[in-house]
């Protein structure tokens, strides 16, 4: 059964989808910037810096597009899928991260538009987030 029509569904989709919405448009004026910070990270062997980032100049695209389904309801389960994927692989670099340099003055959520130190709140954010997308992909596959 979907539950995409239920008071609490269609706000984390309004929140979630906004959220991501904004976070790749925020990193699209400066992909070069986001690329770099996303790069600086260190979680991917060396061999494979080209292509982490390439995929750091089309994360925010991707945002902008999986936020925009979420919020719209097309393919509910491919964009909640693809987000939850997502979420996991920022929780598991800002873990590590906070291991290696706590103190690093931009965690690139935003890319380089608005700069936010990574920290615990971000980390709990996200697995907010990712708590509230494995809730909604459970009612759409239920």
């Amino acid at each position: 059964m979907v539950m995409h029509s239920t008071p609490l569904i269609l706000a984390l989709r309004v929140l979630i989808g906004g959220y991501l919405i904004l976070s790749g448009i925020l990193k699209l004026p400066d992909l070069k910037g986001f690329a770099g910070i996303a790069s600086s990270y260190a979680i991917v062997p060396d061999r494979f810096e080209e292509v982490s980032r390439y995929m750091a100049y089309l994360l925010p695209i991707v945002e902008v597009i999986s936020g925009a389904m979420l919020l719209v309801w097309i393919l509910p389960e491919i964009a909640l899928i693809f987000i939850s994927l997502s979420l996991i692989i920022f929780i598991a670099a800002q873990l590590y991260e906070m291991k290696e340099n706590p103190d690093r003055p931009n965690c690139g959520c935003m890319g380089t538009a608005v700069e936010l130190k990574l920290s615990w709140e971000h980390i709990l954010l996200d697995l907010g987030m990712l708590l509230a997308v494995l809730y909604m992909l459970l009612q759409v596959v239920i």
